[in-house]
């Protein structure tokens, strides 16, 4: 991890890899500290505490995630090639982030609730996908059937392969 990064931000990658490849109970905050180079209580100073950490990683995770989601349904006009391109920005993000699948695992396993921050980038993302399959709906490209259940059955079928792919 490079030095010149500033110090929240390698706390967060640090995060996001350990507790993706650990879980929450099972990182402890020396191990971050010392995966991203810093003191003891640089967790403390710049997030509180490793619970409020693991909220700033998720929210990262899902503001990039719908960054590309959003670039892609942006790219056309046709609900199938919205869709297609949707897909393919989720494997692409995956590809780039492979930790990221084991994070949203994790914490479907670990259960509890998120902060209203994180909450609203998965309710942003889940609207995007669903808007895309509501409008191919309405074009009769996409057969009837609830869009916010076409948008959960996209991402968890693209979770679950970028999980599968990696082990």
């Amino acid at each position: 991890m490079n030095q010149s990064t500033p110090t929240p931000d390698r706390l967060l990658d640090a995060g996001w890899k350990l507790f993706a490849r650990q879980g929450y109970d099972r990182t402890s905050v020396r191990a971050i500290t010392r995966a991203a180079r810093a003191n003891l209580g640089a967790v403390t100073y710049h997030f509180g505490t490793k619970e409020r950490l693991y909220h700033a990683v998720l929210e990262r995770l899902f503001r990039e995630m719908g960054d590309r989601l959003g670039r892609a349904a942006a790219g056309t006009d046709d609900p199938r090639t919205r869709i297609r391109a949707i897909v393919g920005a989720m494997f692409a993000f995956f590809g780039e982030h492979p930790d990221a699948p084991r994070i949203v695992l994790q914490q479907i396993t670990r259960g509890g609730s998120v902060p209203e921050a994180v909450a609203a980038r998965l309710r942003a993302n889940l609207a995007l996908i669903a808007g895309v399959v509501a409008d191919g709906q309405a074009r009769g490209a996409f057969r009837p059937a609830e869009p916010l259940f076409g948008a959960f059955s996209i991402i968890s079928q693209t979770v679950w392969f970028a999980v599968v792919r990696r082990t």
